[in-house]
């Protein structure tokens, strides 16, 4: 046991069996069965029966909010920092919210949607860039005054955002990638090419990721 209860050589996924061959169901069902649930679920204090906007919010942050966070706390955003997040979906736009949480000084939501960039607004972000490729990192050199990022949140999962985010960070800065759990495969060559493989970080999150129940390591 060394407390990296996702490293664990006895994981099981919702929606997949346990190791006794079992079904486990889909994480966001009205109930659900949860395995060695005391080493994976979080009690909410003082809360017996939610009410429904209680409930959606819990929903949230047990899934795409705890995803979001992890991806700004593995990209390292912090306070006096500027961050830039790829893609406006829920992740995304958690992302935001996790890194205005943090405290970043600048976080430049890339976003080609009316609707989603209102909320990325809403959640924190001081710009806002629909541009993409070459374009997109232009934008974001001009909007920081000549340099990239310091981090950068990839919240897709696809090799053209990735590509995205690695263009659009300072060489060697931390950044968080393929978030998304629907990500390609991501060949090695990608991460070589752009001279950042030291400071990539993928992966759930080495506590209670949202989409895997485990048991003790």
């Amino acid at each position: 046991m060394n407390g990296v209860t996702v490293a664990c050589d006895h994981l099981a996924g919702w929606g997949g069996k346990d190791d006794s061959g079992h079904a486990i169901d889909g994480g966001q069902g009205q109930a659900v069965r949860v395995p060695l649930a005391e080493s994976t679920l979080v009690k909410v204090p003082g809360i017996t029966e939610p009410d429904d906007a209680l409930r959606a919010s819990l929903l949230t942050l047990s899934d795409v909010m705890a995803t979001g966070h992890h991806a700004a706390l593995a990209a390292k955003v912090g306070p006096g920092r500027t961050v830039v997040v790829v893609g406006d979906g829920a992740v995304g736009l958690c992302g935001v919210l996790a890194a205005k949480r943090l405290g970043a000084e600048r976080i430049i939501a890339m976003s080609r949607h009316a609707d989603r960039q209102a909320i990325a607004l809403e959640f924190g972000a001081t710009d806002i860039v629909a541009e993409r490729g070459e374009d997109g990192v232009a934008k974001v050199r001009e909007l920081l005054g000549g340099v990239l990022a310091d981090s950068v949140l990839e919240c897709v999962g696809t090799k053209e955002s990735m590509e995205q985010a690695l263009h659009s960070v300072r060489r060697a800065a931390p950044s968080a990638l393929s978030v998304s759990r629907q990500a390609e495969l991501r060949p090695l060559a990608l991460l070589v090419r752009h001279e950042h493989f030291d400071c990539r970080r993928h992966g759930p999150c080495p506590h209670l990721h949202p989409g895997t129940a485990r048991r003790r390591a």
